[in-house]
């Protein structure tokens, strides 16, 4: 997830709003509030794009040679 995704998603679901340097005034339970809304999201979406690689997948051999090509592809995307 981008910066430019995560600002806009704090600014549509919490209606915060960022100046043109992306400061915005906040106490600290709506800091933390937000930070929980980054992650679940950050994580949703992290979540969807290892199950698009898992539809993507596919595998002749043992169920777990295929588990394995699954866990290669997953941790590839730490390395994007």
């Amino acid at each position: 997830m981008t910066k430019e995704e995560l600002i806009f998603m704090v600014q549509a679901i919490a209606g915060v709003h960022f100046d043109h340097e992306g400061m915005v005034s906040l106490h600290a339970r709506d800091i933390q509030g937000i930070v929980n809304i980054g992650i679940k999201m950050g994580a949703a979406a992290e979540r969807e794009a290892c199950a698009k690689l898992m539809g993507e997948l596919t595998c002749m051999g043992n169920a777990k040679e295929c588990f394995e090509v699954a866990a290669t592809y997953i941790r590839a995307r730490g390395k994007e």
